[in-house]
């Protein structure tokens, strides 16, 4: 991931803000992806994605933050400078969270706060002038002074702007003389913007770039001792004097310490210590006022080269290599980790005589190619363009390429093609312009028939020829119909097959197309087929195909690398041990089985195909609705061994209700497969997720994610009904609950409700004692009470062919006269019981408060409830006045979830029956809460904040947790208030967390399987998320 400015909360350095994107205003200045943000100093990361998350366009990912500040007095509010569809300012009160542009018009190019008023901000628009604001921010104001003490803005382009701590009405203003990319002056104004000077003696320290490296810095205990960084002639700049006299202290063309092209200055707190960043790394110096300060370079951990397309390796060797870079030069790989500079400045493409490979070529930045006879060793190369002519209109890095069926044969692209077959001494044309209005970003040669050509465009045009062997009399074709409007950046052809090519785009799909970035022909480009197939939406820059698997292919993409089996239906990533970081390039060595990739900012990686590759056919099943109890179709999976090596397979595992069988051996040979059977064997109502585990001596695990719904033999809707409050004697409006069969047969039952409610047939439909296969019918309820109070119930269907489904109800009698009966507990509780055990036996005690003796004659409890007398003095029969009895209730759950109840106690009162209420809660052995957990998007690369999920262990007695995993992108471990360990005391509960770290766009699916000792394990909680 590209970034652009980095920032701390000045009154809590702990916590750090990230611009991403490059705002450089250069060609491969990376797009960016929002926000990001720690608090504990960049141990852990959040993303905050903002309005500046993309795509915005075709070519356009997301914004570029050039510059963060965080208010001094209130670190609720940042600023940012942003190159955007909506360039600017933006302002967020809410420490990060959400943004508001407040000044637009032009990137916003630097933006800093007054260090002793928060109320204080200034900000610099590319071309507009400097703005102030005296309000935080929020409204803003040009101060581009006045007279002959302004800011000239005629021909102004970048602006870079900075304010001295220690005077902060100080501030210096470098602009780009847009006209010539020169400095058009430094400016300097010491009351705050009313009036500037330029500062006539400072050097041209970022001529010709200014628009690309072009920074400022104060020290903060001096206002007169400004730094000054820029191009190679004057990379670092130096006034000890506010400004009227400047030395360069550092020339990187002229042999300084310090790397060209400078991005970031910034000092220490106190001032001592200065930090620099350009296109060389990052360095320090201490002494900041001596005459020739020495600089110390921070860069042996620091692997950040930027490589570009083109890298090549040796033919019989894979340690050693040779690729270009951005500003570093090309540089030669011999196995170790550091790679050595052997020639120019911007590198290439490069290509490796493979027949005599002490011969290498390089084309480094617009048309420079040179030849090397000495194995590309330093002091070695020599002109090797001769013919071609540097007028031509070309790319910034123009494509190389060796035929791989004759080393002597080149082709190098401007808008036209060169050939030369003479080792490059001498080059001719061999096509005419072969693009609209741009340049070849690639070429391709055809490894089964040198005549057959391939060279993609800029401009989204593919050209194809099949006598290249004519030289100036080849012919070429536009293949181009029904490919995207969008850059061209790579064709590969097939090893075996001439008219089989593959092309692949930049860009971005959904604005004017919904092509994808990847194609394939097999007649040389007549048709295109896009295989793009589930690739994310982003640019694909380089493709390999696979000479040794049939079908396999591998492309470099601005997030990681993917790679398919099965020619583009299928992409699954190839991220082991990848940063998150663009790809331009990869190169297969195909004895040795190393495919290496090219990184846009964190060097070169390896990744051995030689040892086995799972392949799976499907990465998720979905089984739909199966009655409890009941087995699902079958769902078959294949897993095919893709790699050079066996794999070794140890287990095939499928969470709770899903049971896989196989026929997988434990030694999975090379190119073979087997087949996975899963079914689905529901335990309990409701969405269940679920995963297949299997564990093999490749990338394991490899994860299914697996989902289907637990179905009751028949289900009510509502589960539940309140009637509210409703006058004692009186009848409430009426409630309907709907009854549906998942039956595939007709069913006989009976439904019935306790106490003051009352359950008939519906008024549509209506419920009688049978229902047909598949059917629905309707039950009305209404509620009578007859005396005060919350009285509780349930609606119960009983039958045959299912479990007893219950409804629970509940309403208010008002205004009645006071009971005869009172209880002590007025009601009873039960808490979680597991489903089909009876909880222990709850006491409760009637006493007759009346004048005269009541009789009761019984005690009817709802379902999944009993109300038997019990005790010494079980109620039942003749209760004198003041007199007590008891009565035990038990509480059976059949269902999971809230049940409501009572016990109706008939008697001879005037309130007749009387209703005692009842509650308890059916649960699972082991239940989760959440049991799912849904992520916001978050950038792919980044990790999100960690989400706790509680267990809870229902049963009586201890239990044993084996594992807590988490599949694909998210990750599971204990933490939070009680972290879960191996064991969990009865009815006791335990926390663990979950993290997800995107590696593509789009939504992912995933759950957390627990394996622990209880019935129904391992059981799984859903995870969803989704990657931008």
């Amino acid at each position: 991931m590209a970034l652009g400015s980095v920032t701390l909360d000045p009154s809590n350095p702990n916590t750090v803000y990230v611009g991403t994107g490059e705002e450089n205003f250069s060609g491969d200045s990376y797009y960016g992806a929002g926000i990001l943000k720690s608090t504990d100093a960049g141990a852990t990361w959040s993303h905050i994605c903002g309005p500046f998350c993309g795509p915005f366009t075709p070519d356009s990912g997301g914004a570029q933050i050039g510059g963060l500040a965080v208010d001094p007095a209130n670190n609720q509010i940042l600023l940012a400078s942003v190159q955007s569809v909506q360039d600017g300012v933006y302002r967020s009160t809410d420490a990060g969270n959400m943004w508001t542009n407040v000044l637009s018009g032009n990137p916003g190019t630097a933006v800093v706060f007054d260090p002793t008023n928060g109320n204080i901000a200034y900000a610099a628009l590319y071309a507009n002038g400097v703005y102030k604001s005296t309000n935080g921010g929020l409204t803003w104001t040009a101060i581009n002074g006045t007279g002959t003490n302004n800011l000239p803005l005629t021909h102004a382009g970048r602006i870079a702007l900075a304010i001295a701590p220690s005077s902060p009405t100080t501030l210096y203003a470098g602009i780009q003389n847009a006209t010539g990319s020169s400095l058009l002056g430094l400016f300097k104004t010491t009351d705050g913007g009313s009036n500037w000077t330029k500062l006539t003696s400072t050097p041209d320290y970022c001529h010709p770039q200014c628009w690309y490296d072009h920074v400022i810095a104060v020290q903060p205990t001096n206002a007169n001792v400004i730094y000054a960084g820029g191009a190679a002639g004057t990379t670092l700049v130096r006034s000890l004097d506010g400004g009227n006299t400047w030395t360069i202290l550092q020339s990187a063309s002229r042999g300084g310490v310090l790397h060209a092209d400078m991005h970031a200055l910034a000092f220490s707190p106190d001032g001592s210590k200065l930090y620099l960043g350009n296109d060389g790394g990052a360095y320090s110096t201490t002494q900041i006022t001596d005459t020739s300060p020495t600089f110390t370079a921070l860069n042996s951990t620091l692997g950040i080269s930027q490589f570009y397309p083109g890298l090549s390796i040796h033919p019989s060797n894979p340690a050693i290599s040779i690729g270009g870079t951005q500003d570093n030069g090309t540089v030669l790989y011999n196995g170790g980790l550091t790679w050595n500079q052997v020639t120019c400045g911007d590198g290439g493409y490069t290509a490796i005589d493979f027949a005599i490979p002490s011969t290498m070529y390089r084309a480094c930045q617009n048309i420079d190619i040179q030849k090397s006879p000495s194995g590309g060793a330093f002091g070695t190369w020599g002109v090797g363009d001769i013919g071609i002519d540097y007028s031509d209109r070309h790319d910034f890095i123009p494509p190389l390429v060796m035929d791989p069926s004759q080393s002597n044969t080149l082709y190098f692209g401007t808008y036209r093609v060169y050939q030369t077959t003479d080792g490059a001494s001498s080059w001719m044309v061999i096509s005419s312009s072969l693009t609209s209005f741009s340049a070849i970003a690639t070429i391709a040669v055809a490894p089964s028939d040198s005549n057959t050509v391939y060279a993609g465009t800029l401009d989204s045009e593919v050209q194809v020829t099949t006598n290249a062997g004519a030289k100036a009399s080849a012919m070429w074709i536009n293949r181009s119909t029904g490919l995207p409007f969008r850059s061209i950046t790579n064709i590969a052809v097939d090893p075996l097959f001439s008219t089989t090519a593959y092309v692949t785009f930049s860009g971005f799909t959904g604005f004017g197309d919904n092509l994808g970035h990847v194609f394939r022909s097999t007649n040389a480009g007549s048709t295109w087929t896009d295989i793009s197939g589930d690739l994310p939406n982003t640019p694909v820059n380089w493709l390999v195909v696979d000479p040794a698997v049939p079908g396999q292919l591998f492309v470099a993409t601005d997030v990681g690398v993917f790679y398919t089996t099965n020619e583009g239906v299928n992409w699954f990533t190839l991220m082991s041990g990848l940063p998150r970081v663009a790809v331009l390039g990869l190169a297969l060595d195909n004895p040795a089985r190393i495919l290496r990739a090219s990184t846009h900012g964190r060097g070169v990686w390896d990744i051995n195909l030689g040892s086995a590759v799972a392949t799976l056919s499907a990465k998720s099943f979905l089984f739909g609705g199966v009655l409890i109890g009941d087995t699902s179709a079958p769902r078959t999976l294949t897993l095919t061994n893709t790699g050079g090596a066996a794999l070794h397979i140890s287990s095939i595992i499928g969470s709770g209700d899903y049971m896989p069988s196989n026929n997988c051996p434990s030694t999975l040979n090379t190119g073979s497969q087997c087949t996975i059977i899963i079914i689905f064997k529901p335990s309990t109502v409701g969405f269940i997720p679920g995963i297949v585990t299997i564990a093999d001596d490749a990338s394991s695990p490899q994860l299914v994610n697996l989902s289907g719904t637990g179905l009751n033999a028949v289900s009510l809707s509502p589960t539940s009904a309140s009637f509210g409050n409703v006058a004692v004697g009186s009848s409430s409006v009426i409630k309907t609950v709907t009854l549906t069969s998942n039956l595939s047969s007709g069913i006989s039952f009976s439904f019935r409700a306790s106490a003051t409610f009352t359950a008939t047939g519906g008024t549509t439909t209506p419920c009688g004692s049978s229902l047909v296969a598949k059917g629905k019918c309707t039950i009305s309820l209404t509620f009578k009470p007859k005396q005060n109070g919350t009285l509780n119930g349930n609606l119960s269907v009983t039958s045959a062919s299912f479990a007893t489904q219950i409804v629970s109800l509940t309403g208010s009698g008002t205004g009645g006269s006071a009971a005869s009966l009172t209880f002590n507990p007025t009601s009873t509780v039960f808490s979680n019981e597991l489903i089909g055990t009876t909880a222990a036996a709850k006491t409760v005690t009637l006493t007759n408060s009346g004048p005269t003796a009541v009789n009761i004659s019984a005690l009817t409890a709802s379902a999944d409830f009993t109300a038997v007398g019990t005790s010494l003095t079980p109620c039942g029969g003749s209760l004198a006045p003041a007199s007590k009895c008891t009565f035990a209730i038990t509480f059976k759950p059949s269902v999971i979830g809230a049940i409501k109840g009572s016990v109706a106690i008939a008697n001879n009162s005037t309130l007749n029956p009387q209703i005692y209420d009842l509650s308890g809660a059916g649960v699972l052995p082991v239940s989760f809460s959440p049991s799912s957990v849904t992520f916001a998007g978050q950038a792919i690369g980044t990790t999100s904040p960690p989400k706790i999920v509680t267990l809870n262990n229902n049963r009586s007695s201890a239990l044993t947790i084996a594992s807590i995993v988490a599949s694909g992108d998210f990750s599971a471990t204990p933490g939070g208030a009680t972290p879960c360990g191996s064991t969990l005391v009865a009815k006791g509960t335990c926390t663990f967390q979950i993290t997800f770290a995107p590696i593509a766009v789009g939504t992912v699916s995933g759950v957390v399987t627990v394996t622990h000792s209880a019935n129904g394990s391992p059981q799984a909680v859903k995870l969803t998320g989704t990657g931008q």
